[in-house]
């Protein structure tokens, strides 16, 4: 269905679905779990031309995606997060430890935007995060300023059907809109696609 909005604006409802590796390589999506605290989330496309020449001339380019950066913003990101995408463990005494050198699990990430019509959720599938980058500054007296953490992933997508699914939109009049962050995140492609 089309997309009815002419507008969009906000982000809400960051959630995340963690991929285990089965038999054969594919990845079995969990379902999904709250990220709450959404700011901002920017993606940096990565693409690269390649352009072939026969005939002393430009016969044919190739654009091709080598997978895209996503900044995601977040007001704190929470201990679950921490603990079972990025491997952090806890200490002794209950504290929070960052273990160096541990391969982060890859995400499906999922999030609804509102538009002037109707909102419309999202799936990004195969994220891998990096660490958590976070800065810490003094605060002037009675000028209170909120530090967010920040996140870069890595995006690739999925192959379904032979094809290379990237950014999945799903608009509210869809199958899978109402239960889209209650459920493990799948993607078919229809025929003739």
């Amino acid at each position: 269905m089309a997309n009815k909005n002419k507008v969009a604006y906000g982000l809400k409802l960051v959630h995340y679905s963690i991929g285990t590796e089965k038999t054969g390589g594919v990845i079995e999506w969990a379902v999904p779990v709250a990220l709450p605290g959404a700011v901002k989330l920017g993606r940096d496309l990565k693409t690269e031309t390649t352009t072939f020449i026969a005939d002393d001339s430009e016969y044919h380019t190739f654009n091709l995606s080598s997978g895209d950066t996503l900044d995601l913003n977040i007001a704190k990101f929470t201990d679950e997060f921490k603990k079972n995408v990025l491997g952090y463990a806890n200490g002794s005494n209950g504290e929070l430890i960052e273990i160096k050198g541990v391969q982060a699990k890859p995400i499906t990430l999922l999030f609804q935007e509102k538009g002037d019509k109707e909102d419309t959720r999202y799936i990004m599938f195969n994220c891998v995060p990096g660490a958590i980058k976070k800065e810490w500054e003094t605060l002037e007296p009675g000028k209170p300023k909120v530090m967010t953490e920040t996140i870069s992933l890595t995006f690739t997508g999925i192959e379904v059907s032979g094809k290379q699914i990237g950014l999945v939109e799903v608009a509210s009049e869809n199958t899978n809109y109402k239960n889209l962050f209650t459920t493990a995140p799948t993607i078919a492609v229809a025929p003739g696609i």
